[in-house]
């Protein structure tokens, strides 16, 4: 949840964000595209991870489903997320990728978001279990479908406008 690509691809699209603009493709199809970037990434090693976990752990069989469920829904959430505070934030004149990726406030922000989403039920886990886990998973997937539908509309005409 603390590392992002969506955070900075608008900004990375820099003085070039004319041939974006350009393709003859919906906007909504490149904002889809920026975030299966970033799912290409989470998806294997959300798959991996889990699997590792659960041959480690032998958990019950709903914290079987738990450890790829929360961890998808994050990972799409932080890459939604991402692409959100990247298009109110855009950076198209920078002279170093470095700026755009380790120094911009959409990574900060969405690293901090990020961060404390990821520890505050992790911590509550600890004491009251599948129950925050649960709550977490809901949390998590409206909070993803909100966020979806903005991106969508708002998110499409904010993209428009650059």
């Amino acid at each position: 949840a603390i590392g992002c690509t969506t955070a900075a691809s608008v900004s990375l699209e820099g003085k070039n964000l004319w041939l974006v603009r350009s393709l003859p493709v919906d906007t909504r199809l490149v904002l889809k595209a920026k975030l299966n970037v970033a799912m290409t990434l989470y998806i294997p090693t959300v798959l991996i991870c889990g699997t590792l976990f659960n041959i480690a752990l032998k958990p019950d069989p709903l914290f079987i489903v738990l450890m790829y469920a929360v961890p998808l829904a994050y990972s799409y959430f932080t890459a939604l997320f991402g692409l959100k505070a990247n298009l109110n934030s855009p950076n198209f004149d920078w002279t170093n990728e470095v700026t755009v990726i380790k120094q911009s406030k959409p990574t900060l922000v969405t690293m901090l978001v990020g961060m404390l989403l990821t520890i505050v039920p992790a911590v509550l886990a600890l004491f009251f279990g599948h129950a925050v886990m649960l709550a977490a998973l809901a949390l998590a997937v409206v909070l993803d479908v909100v966020l979806y539908r903005n991106l969508m509309t708002k998110g499409a005409a904010q993209f428009e406008s650059f």
